[in-house]
């Protein structure tokens, strides 16, 4: 059941990521500069955050492990 709920989780943070990704195309396409630092370290975060999760729903990654 743990296992579902990661799940969810996971597809509403995808959900917020393609927000993201959407926000930081339209800012580069509108300034023709490449998107602020704070946004593209949110991203990297984002997308760090899922990764983990995926290691410890596949039990690679323990609980406790940073």
């Amino acid at each position: 059941m743990p296992n579902v709920l990661f799940v969810v989780v996971v597809r509403l943070i995808e959900a917020v990521l393609v927000l993201v990704v959407l926000y930081e195309l339209g800012y580069t396409l509108i300034t023709k500069q490449p998107p602020r630092t704070r946004v593209t370290r949110f991203a990297h975060r984002i997308v760090r955050y899922v990764y983990d999760i995926g290691q410890y729903i596949t039990y690679n990654k323990s609980q406790g492990a940073s």
